[in-house]
This record gives C-alpha cells, structure tokens and sequence, in this order.
C-alpha cells in the first residue's frame, strides 16, 4: 500500500516536476529590455512548445513505468502466491506419492510374502488341502485389491500430473514464454501417458506398475526441481527490476525537488520580467507627447498604459502568492522528506500571459511609431514645401536682380549709343557744313555755266527757263556772299537744297522740251526700224526656207504637187507681208527723215546764227576776239548741250542724294538719341519700380529642418532618420584648356554632338572630372557623383545581414516613395528612378569685334574705322535626360557607412562653335540647379 501510495504522488506531481525542471533548463533569464524580451518570448514560446510535447512524452513514459512496474509487481505476488501454491501442492504431491508408493511397496512386499508362502507350500507335501485353497483364494483376492489399488493410486498420479500440466499451461502464459515451459510440460506429459497406459492386468504389468511409479517419482521430483528452478530465477529477475523501480521511485523526491526549485526560479524571472514590462509600460505613461502629438492622443495612450500596468499588477501579485506558497510547501517537503508536500505552479501560463502584455505593448508602440511617422512626414513635408518657396523666392529675387542688372546693361549700351549718336551729329554737322560749302559753289558754278549756255539760244520755249535759272542764280549768289558757320547753317541749307530742287526742276523742264523729245523720237524710230529689220530678216529667212524647200520638192514626184501649191501659196503670202513690211519701213524712215529734219532746222537755225557771227567777223575783218569767242563758245555748246544737261542733272542728283542721306543720318541719330533717352527714362523707372518690388519682398530666410523627434520607445525593426539626404549642390566643373582649343578648332560652319561622355573629357573640378560608368559596371554612359549626406546619418544607418527583408521610405518633392532593398555582397542596395528636374548650363565666354567707320564714303575717300571688342556670352543648355538614386547601406557587422549615388544622362544635341571674332574660350558647367529635394524619412527591416 505504501508502494501504491507513493506511486499515486508521483502521477499526481510528475507532469507538473517534469515541465518545471525542463522549462528551468531552457528558459533564460528574460532581459530588461523590451527588444531582447519580444525575441525571446517569441524564441521561449517556440520552445515551450516543444518543451510541452516532451513532457507529455516523459509523462506517458512515466505513466507507463508506474503501470508495467504495478504489473511487475502483481506478477510477482501472484508469483509468490503461485510458488508457494506449487510447493503446498509440490510437498502434498509428493506426500501422496510417497503415501502411495508405500502402500504399494507394503502390498508388494506382503504379496510377495504371500506368494513365497504359496511357493513353500506347494513344496511342502504335508500342507493342509484345505488350507491351500484357502490361501489360494485369499492370494488372488489380495492380489486383486492389489492391482485394484494400485490401478487407484496411478490413475490418482496421472490425475496429480494432468493438473500439474494444466496449471503450467494456463496460469504461467504471463510470466514465461511457451518455449521456457514446453519442454518440463512435455516430459510431465510423457510421464502421465506412461502411466495412463498401464493395463496392470497381471502381475508383470503390475510390477512394472510399480517400477514406473519408483522410477517416475525421481523423474517427477527432477522436472518439478527444475521448474522450481525457473520460477526462482523469474522471481529473482523481477525482484531486480522491483528493486530499480524502487531506486527510480527513491530518486523521484531529489528530481521533484530539483524541478519544483526550478519552476521557483522561473517563477522569480517571471516576476522580474513582469517589473520590466512595467518599466515600459511606464515609458508611455511618462512620455512627452507635445511635440508630434494632440493632448486628446497623449491622454488615451497614458490611459491605455495605466490600465495595461493595473493589469500587470495583479498577474504579478498573484504570480507572488503562488510564489510564496510555492517556497513554503518546498521548505516543508524538504523537512518531511515527502513528495506530496511539493506544491505545483502552472508556469504553461506564463508564455501566454507575456505574449498577451507583449501585444499590448507592441499596440502601444505601434500607435506611438505612428504618431511619430506621420508627425516626421508631416514636418518634413512642410519643410520641403517651406524649401520649395524659399527656392522660388531666391529665383524671383535673382530674376528680378538679373532684370535690374540687364536694364543697368541696357541703359549703359544705350548711353553708350547716345554718346555715339552725339559724337556722329557733331560729325555730321561738320561734314554737313563743308558739304554746305562745297555744294553751294559748285552748284553756283555749273548753275553759271549752264545759264551762259541757255542765253545763246534764242527759243520762246527757254526763256521761262532762263528767267527762273536766273532766279536761283542770284539766290546762290547772295548765299555766297553771306558767312555761313555752324549756327547758320541748317537754315541756309535749306535755302540751297530748295535752289537745288528748283534748278533740277528747270533743267527737268529743259530736258523735257529740248532733249527728251529728240531723243525720244530718235529712239522710237531706231527702235522701230531695227524691229523692221528683225522682221524683214526673218521674212528672207523664211522666203530663203521656202524656195529652198520649193526647189527641193520640185525634184520630186510629182505626187507632191499639193504641197508644192501649198508653199507657193505660204510664199506668195509671205512676199505680200514683205511688202507691207516694206511699205511700213518706207514710211518710218520718212517720219524719221521728217523729226531729223526738224532737228537739223534747230541746228540750222543754231549754224545760222554760227553763220551770222562768222559773217560779223569776216565784215570786221577777222579781227574781233570776243565774236571769235562767243563762236567757240556757241561750237561747243552746241556739241556739248545735251552733255552738259546730263552732267548737270547727274551731279544735281549726286548732291540731293547726298543731302538726303545727310539728312536721314542725322535723323536717324535723332531719333536714336529721342529714342534712347525714352528707354533709359523707361528702363529707369522699371529699375526702381523692380528695385522697390525688391525692396518690398521679405527678405527670404533659408528654412531650418524640423528638429529631430523623440525616439520610438522600442523599436528594432525600423530606425527613423528624418534627414536631408543632400547638404549641398556638386561644384561647378570648369572647361579644360584642351576643350576651348578643340571648340576653337571647330569651323563655324560644322555642327557636333555633345554628349554624356563628354562631361568626363572636357571639365574638371581642381583637377579631377566627374566619374562616368565603364564597360563593366551598370552604369555604364552615365555620369555618377556621391551625395554629400548630413552629419550622423552614415554612422546610425546599418542593416543586419540576417535581415529577411528591407525597405526604405523617401519624401521626393513632398511625394512618398518607397524602395524594396536587395541584399548585396557587402549590404543592401536598392535604386529609384527620379524625373529629371535640372540641367547643365554649360556657359560660354569669348571676346568678339565690332568695326565702325570714321565719318561717311564721299567723293572716293576711304574712311578709317574704329574697333570695338565686346565680351560675348552664349549658353548652351545641356538637359539631363534620365537620373537615378541609387543607395548601398552596410550590414551591421560591417565598417562601411551609408553611400547615395546620384547617376545620370546627358541628352544628345548638336552644337556649332560661336561666331564672331573669337580669342580663348572659356567655359562653366553648373549641373545641379532645380536639384530634387529628397528626404530619408525610414529605413526598416524584418528579421
């Protein structure tokens, strides 16, 4: 019973022994800190899982050990009981037989008394005959309850043996194999088919009875020794094992104890994990909410906090009491040395109730981290559009400086073109004025000759010419009489060029009478005439044609004589033409004969005169020089009337044409200089209007980023950066020596490609030129610089290489974009296309020529020039065309930091070299101008 007892303690505290001392094994002490308790909670849940399955083996195991050694021992009792069942029966078999066999051997002594008797009587002649058939028949009946007897006794032995046989058979199928019994069986078996055979019907069977029974007691006692035998050895062989599980049952009390010592010792890291739970939870309850969240948010998390730490309390304090009792009931046990007195605790609760705080938690962390994301992308968001207007603002200013700078330009070009029209109007006035001089005589002087001329020809028709040449004459006269100087002399300019066109008038009117329609009708008639003859050419070309086919076609056939009607027919009409064309001439030429008529009568009339004059002369004798004179005179201007018209005119018109180009000079250096004052006055008043627009803008005042945010309270799977990603835009490159010589080199004709790689070729920053992608990188044809990241960002930015996944969240121009990273060789990289937002502004600078000529070309003098170099800006805008950002973020282990790469394209367009005088070529390259503006807001990861 004590056994049983025992027993039952054991079942009934084992399964709780059993996870104690497996999960006390397992279960490290939790850490303080959140991060490392969430990983191990989740690792210790894993574990307990399978520390649950264990223990349920070991429990079934346990189980089982009790059960088979309760049926040890019960076969060992019924064994024992069996046994000495056995021996009772073995002793009493073995009394019985003896009993038996005694009997028997009594019998058979007595009968073979009685038979040795019989056999001496029979020998002895003196016995009684009456007393033989006496003993006979008391023999024979002795010798019948002998065999009857006997007969009893064996079939009572081989009862004994079949019981024996059966009782092997049937109540030892438990403890011993068929084989381990079989042969003992089978030679009881032998032993009770020999006896069960016995007929004992005479006296040698009933001998032999006795014989078997002699001999098959030894044989029954050997069998029945060896199966004693085995069942002490079985006895034995279980006493062992009763002896083990004793010892295992012994040891139980140190193994219950040591497993209740560590379900304590969990039980205490529980509670201490439960007072960092706590401490956590208190972080919520104690946090600063003010700077990313409203009061309403801050109240409810502390809320949920309060209630999530009365919660922990009271698990903690029952956790406590159940410690308590715990450590009481093993100080007894350990006293009374009894397994009952261990108490047991559930620590399969324990997992459950951390992963429930540890949910809670995690949902206060998460509402946190989100309060705190979206405040980030909030001020970041605001940060970017405050850097946007501060962008906008500073390139409304510089346009609005630019504009103020070029109208300063203009207005210094327009001064400079005003002080030039000046100096050209004072130029001009003084050419004007020697023009002035210059005209006035000559034109006096041809106007005399002229006139001298006319009063030769007595003709009404020139008179009115004469009298109003005579006109303008005296007034060139007075006019170079007067003193003409500057002051004067736009006045008396205009008297001269009215003169001018008076006498040009005159001498049109002149023409027009005299000149103009000689020449006129000579023209007509010499025109006409050669038309005649033209035509007269072509009528004997065509007669010639005709006669000649005539002739040819006489020769024929007479099968064409149509045709040769036909032609004559043609040439009949062609010789009537001829003589209408004739006729026609013959009447031209006499028109023509009529006006040279007339034109040789006014030359007659002019040789009358001559004739006149010679006369006069000869009457005098030949003596007189001035009719000689006047004669000359009247020669040559009859020869050289229509010369000196032409020359006149032609000069007249030299004069005007100058006068006008004077004139509209001088206008237009008037109207430059109106002209120009109205824009300075303009551009003036637009310089102060944009100076006081200037003036009244706020002054733009650079943002400031967002001051950094609280940390999450935990957080291991994400890190919030907050970060510009650039600080600063990439230096300007600068046109190498070797690329003015090339673009010098060009001619101005000739167009080239500007292209990617000639970023790399042609510009150098202190010596070095930008990075463009080979052959054998991914790259490859763009050029790639590294962002200029703030302070701190490198060295808190690293990914476990454990990591499952990462991820990285960006704010591009207030835009929320996200890039799935890719674990690396050496970290994880990921890449984002961007939409181009910039451009290479690539300046060129060269020195160009202006020449400008002294004064104005008259009368064939080549005037000087004046040089001007005027430095000369021409841009050439590059577009980038294709752009991405690409980042590498180290593994933890690593000692590499954060790299972002800027990549990009160049679009291809075709140049030509700039025209105009040129000396050195000079150059800038500003790449980064309307940069995008991008922002780290979270880089994360899941392990």
């Amino acid at each position: 019973m004590k056994q049983k007892r025992i027993t039952n303690k054991i079942k009934i505290s084992i399964s709780a022994l059993c996870t104690a001392a497996v999960l006390a094994a397992t279960l490290i002490p939790l850490s303080v800190k959140y991060c490392t308790a969430v990983k191990t909670i989740e690792q210790k849940d894993e574990e307990i899982r399978l520390l649950k399955l264990k223990i349920s083996n070991l429990t079934s195991e346990k189980e089982k050990l009790i059960e088979e050694k309760e049926q040890l021992t019960t076969e060992l009792n019924n064994l024992n009981t069996l046994y000495n069942k056995l021996k009772e029966n073995y002793e009493k078999t073995l009394g019985n037989f003896k009993s038996i066999t005694n009997s028997i051997l009594e019998r058979n002594n007595n009968y073979e008394t009685m038979l040795e008797n019989y056999y001496k009587s029979l020998n002895n002649p003196d016995t009684n005959i009456g007393n033989e058939i006496e003993e006979t028949v008391d023999f024979e009946l002795e010798l019948e309850k002998m065999r009857q007897g006997i007969k009893d006794k064996v079939s009572e032995y081989v009862r004994c043996i079949e019981s024996k046989i059966s009782e092997l058979e049937t109540n030892n199928s438990t403890i011993f194999t068929q084989n381990e019994l079989s042969k003992y069986i089978n030679r009881l078996k032998e032993i009770k088919d020999f006896g069960f055979n016995l007929s004992l019907e005479n006296a040698e069977e009933i001998a032999s009875g006795v014989k078997w029974i002699s001999q098959s007691e030894k044989e029954l006692n050997n069998v029945l020794s060896q199966i004693n035998t085995l069942y002490a050895s079985k006895i034995a062989e279980l006493e062992e094992i009763i002896t083990q599980k004793d010892e295992i049952i012994e040891n139980s009390f140190n193994t219950a104890k040591n497993m209740v010592q560590q379900a304590i010792n969990l039980t205490k890291n529980q509670i201490d994990y439960l007072e960092t739970l706590k401490e956590i939870a208190y972080k919520f309850v104690n946090r600063d909410y003010s700077s990313y969240s409203s009061e309403a948010f801050a109240n409810s998390m502390r809320n949920e906090a309060y209630s999530l730490i009365n919660e922990i309390n009271d698990y903690s304090n029952k956790v406590q009491r159940t410690l308590d009792k715990a450590q009481s009931d093993y100080e007894k046990a350990l006293k009374t040395k009894n397994i009952d007195d261990f108490s047991t605790i559930n620590i399969e609760s324990f997992p459950i109730k951390n992963k429930t705080f540890t949910k809670l938690i995690e949902a206060l962390n998460n509402r946190d981290y989100e309060a705190l994301f979206n405040k980030n992308l909030e001020n970041w968001t605001n940060y970017n559009n405050e850097v946007a207007r501060y962008k906008q603002a500073m390139n409304e200013n510089a346009e609005l400086q630019v504009k103020i700078q070029v109208a300063n330009n203009q207005i210094d070009t327009l001064s400079s073109e005003l002080n030039t029209a000046k100096e050209n109007i004072t130029n001009l006035e003084s050419l004007i004025q020697n023009n002035f001089n210059d005209t006035l005589i000559h034109t006096k002087e041809l106007l005399t000759n002229l006139f001298s001329s006319l009063e030769q020809e007595n003709l009404d028709e020139l008179n009115e010419v004469a009298q109003n040449l005579h006109t303008q004459l005296d007034i060139l006269n007075q006019l170079v009489s007067e003193s003409i100087d500057s002051e004067n002399v736009s006045e008396n300019q205009t008297k001269l060029y009215t003169a001018i066109d008076a006498i040009q008038n005159i001498i049109e009117t002149y023409k027009n009478i005299r000149v103009l329609p000689l020449e006129a009708i000579v023209f007509n008639l010499a025109q006409k005439i050669s038309e005649l003859n033209t035509e007269i050419d072509e009528l004997k070309t065509e007669l010639n044609t005709v006669n000649s086919e005539l002739n040819s076609l006489s020769l024929e056939n007479s099968e064409n004589k149509e045709k040769i009607n036909e032609l004559t027919l043609i040439k009949q009409t062609l010789e009537q033409n001829l003589s209408l064309k004739a006729a026609e001439l013959e009447t031209k030429t006499n028109e023509f004969k009529t006006e040279e008529a007339n034109y040789q009568k006014q030359i007659a009339e002019k040789d009358l005169r001559i004739k006149d004059l010679e006369r006069q002369l000869r009457e005098q004798g030949g003596s007189n020089s001035q009719l000689e004179a006047e004669i000359e005179s009247l020669k040559r201007d009859k020869t050289n009337l229509s010369s000196q018209v032409s020359s006149l005119n032609s000069q007249l018109s030299s004069v005007k044409n100058e006068r006008d180009r004077l004139k509209s000079e001088l206008a237009s250096a008037n109207s430059t200089i109106a002209q120009n004052k109205v824009e300075i006055e303009d551009l003036n008043k637009e310089i102060i209007r944009l100076q006081n627009e200037l003036d009244n803008r706020p002054n733009p005042v650079e943002p400031t980023p967002p001051a950094p945010l609280p940390s999450p309270v935990n957080s291991n799977k994400s890190v919030i950066i907050g970060y510009d990603l650039l600080t600063e835009e990439y230096p300007k490159y600068t046109l190498t020596s070797e690329a003015s010589t090339l673009i010098n080199s060009w001619k101005y004709n000739e167009t080239h490609s500007l292209e990617t790689n000639l970023v790399s070729q042609w510009f150098k920053n202190n010596g070095t030129g930008p990075t463009l992608g080979n052959n054998y990188t991914s790259d490859y044809g763009k050029v790639s610089n590294k962002f200029i990241l703030r302070n701190g960002i490198k060295e808190k930015v690293k990914i476990p290489e454990s990591a499952k996944s990462a991820k990285i969240k960006l704010l591009i121009n207030g835009v929320q974009k996200e890039i799935n990273l890719t674990k690396a060789s050496s970290g994880w990289i990921g890449t984002i296309e961007l939409s181009p937002k910039s451009s290479a502004n690539f300046d060129l600078n060269w020195t160009s020529i202006t020449r400008t000529p002294n004064g104005s070309i008259y009368g064939g003098m080549v005037p000087t020039f004046t040089d001007t170099y005027t430095k000369e800006n021409e841009k050439w805008n590059w577009k980038i065309l294709t752009q991405s950002l690409s980042f590498d973020i180290p593994f933890s282990t690593s000692s590499k930091t954060l790299e972002a790469t800027n990549r990009w394209t160049m679009e291809s367009k075709s140049v030509s070299k700039p025209s105009g005088y040129d000396t050195t070529i000079t150059g800038d390259l500003d790449i980064y101008k309307g940069m995008n503006t991008i922002t780290i807001l979270e880089i994360s990861w899941e392990e």
